[in-house]
């Protein structure tokens, strides 16, 4: 019912149309030729997407969503030209062919993106509904609310970077009711997971890449490629 409703949604606007296809399994890629009419043209499917009603999310009280991630060519040149600091990436690449890698971490800049993106509205949702069965300190409030939780988090938690009941209510307490400090709190456990996911005594290609994509979405501060030396 979602990707049929998307693809509807999706061309309904000619322009949108004309620049997307699906990539597979539940995504879609649009290439925009600047990054104002990106934003312009995904914020207005989303928010065209959010209003449709699809009847098992609806007995859920949830609204369809999508998760967007962009990047730019400017972007992925940015990670390039950071990656071939390494002499071992020079040689890997030099081997390789160029335009693909190119291609390959674009993509993964978005992806990336809207990975981020998806924690940061899923997580919320999960504190919501838990708050909902449980009080903030773990006793049940709320029976059939509590097996809506256990119900949802099956599919949202993947989405949340597989967030335990202890970090949910963990960020409940935290946040004490506010929802900017909710927001930042959420912001700083998404970091803390990309990070966790970095390794520091792997120096083959695919982990270097991971990092200087890392340092370009904002997960660390500071990167020297050749050795690997980070300031967090």
């Amino acid at each position: 019912q979602l990707l049929e409703s998307l693809g509807g949604k999706a061309a309904e606007d000619l322009e949108v149309k004309k620049y997307g296809h699906r990539m597979g399994g539940d995504e879609f890629s649009f290439l925009f030729d600047n990054p104002e009419k990106a934003k312009e043209k995904m914020g207005q499917l989303k928010e065209s997407f959010s209003k449709l009603k699809i009847p098992s999310l609806a007995e859920e009280g949830l609204d369809p969503n999508i998760d967007i991630g962009s990047a730019s060519l400017g972007e992925a040149a940015d990670v390039f030209k950071e990656l071939l600091k390494s002499p071992k990436v020079r040689e890997r690449i030099s081997s390789d062919k160029i335009f693909k890698e190119f291609s390959t971490i674009w993509g993964m800049l978005a992806d990336k993106r809207s990975l981020i993106e998806k924690a940061k509205t899923r997580i919320p949702i999960l504190m919501d509904k838990y708050s909902l069965g449980f009080d903030v300190d773990g006793k049940i409030i709320d029976q059939e609310k509590v097996e809506q939780y256990n119900y949802l988090i099956k599919y949202l938690g993947k989405g949340g970077y597989e967030i335990s009941k202890e970090e949910v209510a963990e960020l409940i307490k935290n946040s004490g009711g506010d929802s900017e400090k909710r927001d930042e709190l959420v912001k700083s456990f998404i970091i803390t997971k990309e990070r966790g996911k970095l390794k520091v005594d792997d120096l083959e290609y695919d982990n270097l890449r991971n990092w200087v994509i890392a340092k370009e979405l904002g997960v660390i501060d500071k990167l020297e490629i050749s050795e690997l030396k980070t300031v967090l």
